[in-house]
């Protein structure tokens, strides 16, 4: 289960910092990267999902809030946001 984890963040941190522009991989490490650590594996997955189900535009104002996200990312959202 460990390396699971370990294996997602390696994803979840390439993803943030290769998003296409740099806005979007500055507020993804932000957000996101500096607080890899503080998320469980349910998250993890749940962020991964995120980023397949939404283009960076999209993940951006999800993110600074300017768009509603799906119910069942709604307290992910909340956590990454806090």
């Amino acid at each position: 289960m460990k390396t699971n984890t370990k294996y997602l963040k390696k994803q979840i941190i390439y993803k943030c910092s290769h998003s296409g522009t740099k806005e979007t991989d500055i507020l993804y490490n932000k957000l996101i990267v500096n607080k890899i650590n503080s998320f469980n594996l349910k998250e993890l997955y749940l962020i991964l999902e995120l980023f397949s189900k939404n283009s960076d535009p999209e993940n951006y104002l999800i993110l600074t809030k300017k768009k509603h996200s799906e119910k069942k990312f709604k307290v992910l959202i909340n956590k990454i946001n806090f």
